[in-house]
């Protein structure tokens, strides 16, 4: 899709793939279902051996991608529109519906706690991406099953809007209703611009925000204390290389693993400003820290 995570995998994943002898080419398609589809077609006519889509929307794609899949290409997923981790046009997927729902459960936890079960909760999402949709819909669920004293509000937005339009229609929706204290964006770039915006409305004392998938700019937003409170991430470049591994294995005819982390695909870590260690003006690169030595090693067995 062409966002900071995703760039930021990119990175990471094409540095893999090169200590494994692959060729990457980088197809950005944005979340407009359309481009999606002709980027799809693209790496078809192209004659690349896999593909790896981020933040696919299987729904609205599915003839193209069927269509990739029954020429023998390689289809690997993150973040897709799949109940599991494969589906008929899909090898394997990372962060599938299940896992995106229960990130949005693990942000409601914190939200639960950090307000002392008293949050009456904007919560922002895409509507046209089901992963997005997923961690909403956990994160209201969680709230609704366990916090009596709490209430949700949604506010749909388009990916168009990030750092655009989507700042002043928070500062509205919090205008509209005092009772909202805390913003939960389902990803971090919902982040971007919201704090200064509530600033200048006066409302940023009031608020408090959590996410998932933080980039660096919400890590300073958390260091400083602005708006942003809480970020439930994963390491950007072990996804890259956790990508290149995944691939290794769909060539070779080996299974994926699933389930190594608990449940979870890859090391996890809700960031407060209590424990972000590192350089906030860099990804947060997952644990263990020498998972690139361990990743090589691996392979040269």
């Amino acid at each position: 899709m062409g966002t900071a995570n995703d760039n930021a995998a990119f990175g990471a994943f094409a540095e893999a793939a090169g200590i494994l002898g692959m060729d990457v080419q980088n197809l950005q398609a944005g979340a407009d279902a359309q481009k999606e589809a002709r980027a799809i077609e693209q790496a078809r006519s192209q004659g690349f051996d896999a593909v790896i889509l981020s933040g696919l929307l299987t729904s609205s794609v599915g003839p193209q991608l069927q269509s990739l899949h029954d020429s023998g290409v390689k289809i690997l997923g993150y973040s897709t529109s799949l109940e599991g981790n494969s589906g008929p046009s899909i090898d394997f997927s990372f962060y599938s519906l299940p896992e995106a729902r229960r990130f949005g459960s693990i942000a409601a936890d914190w939200t639960m706690v950090d307000s002392s079960n008293d949050a009456s909760v904007l919560v922002t999402y895409p509507p046209d991406i089901d992963a997005a949709v997923a961690q909403r819909d956990g994160f209201s669920q969680r709230l609704k099953e366990q916090c009596l004293g709490c209430a949700v509000e949604d506010l749909e937005f388009s990916m168009s809007e990030l750092g655009s339009a989507l700042p002043a229609r928070i500062v509205s929706a919090v205008q509209a209703n005092p009772n909202i204290n805390y913003v939960y964006g389902v990803f971090g770039a919902s982040f971007v611009g919201v704090p200064e915006a509530l600033q200048q409305a006066g409302l940023a004392d009031r608020v408090r925000g959590v996410t998932v998938g933080g980039i660096p700019a919400n890590m300073q937003q958390i260091v400083d204390g602005k708006v942003l409170a809480a970020s439930l991430d994963q390491g950007l470049h072990y996804r890259g290389y956790m990508l290149a591994d995944a691939l290794s294995r769909l060539f070779a005819g080996q299974e994926v693993p699933v389930d190594v982390y608990h449940g979870f695909d890859m090391p996890v870590q809700l960031h407060t400003a209590e424990n972000i260690d590192f350089d906030p003006v860099h990804e947060w690169s997952g644990e263990p820290s020498d998972f690139r030595q361990q990743f090589v090693a691996l392979w040269g067995n």
